[in-house]
């Protein structure tokens, strides 16, 4: 799907692999890693998290494209989005908001968030997404405080 910024949004495919995986782990190092306990970095470098998950889930993913350049994935599993990650060099313009609408047109109606990462929480927000639940999750081994959102269709 052709996007007005020139985003275009299709599956992932076996050849987005590695450009993928670069994504993800630079997501996770940039947002999650300054806000973790050191055990849970720990855990991530040593697991190898983001290999785990594209082997399972890779044609699951929805990837976001600026010309050939990899720039934002998703993950929607049924109503719920499971994963949300912009290129951490390109975030606030707008690509982020590009695929959100995406995974709103397609039916998303709840996600998870952890309670640090309050830049999510207020796009989320500022989106209509209302916060329904708070308890502990965890990353990597170690709990963490997280929220469930969810939008109603109503709100469409």
């Amino acid at each position: 799907m052709q996007k007005a910024n020139d985003i275009t949004i299709r599956r992932a495919a076996a050849a987005d692999d590695a450009a993928l995986y670069d994504l993800l782990y630079r997501s996770w190092m940039t947002t999650w890693a300054p806000a973790c306990p050191p055990e849970a970095v720990a855990n991530f470098l040593q697991d190898d998290p983001v290999r785990a998950y594209l082997d399972a889930c890779l044609d699951q993913i929805d990837i976001g494209l600026i010309g050939e350049r990899l720039v934002a994935a998703m993950h929607i599993s049924d109503d719920h989005l499971a994963a949300l990650h912009v290129d951490p060099d390109l975030k606030g313009q707008g690509i982020g908001s590009d695929m959100m609408q995406d995974a709103e047109n397609r039916g998303a109606t709840q996600l998870e968030v952890r309670a640090f990462n309050t830049d999510a929480i207020r796009f989320y927000e500022n989106r209509g997404w209302q916060r329904s639940k708070t308890y502990t999750s965890s990353e990597m081994g170690v709990p963490m405080a997280a929220h469930l959102y969810q939008r109603s269709l109503a709100s469409v």
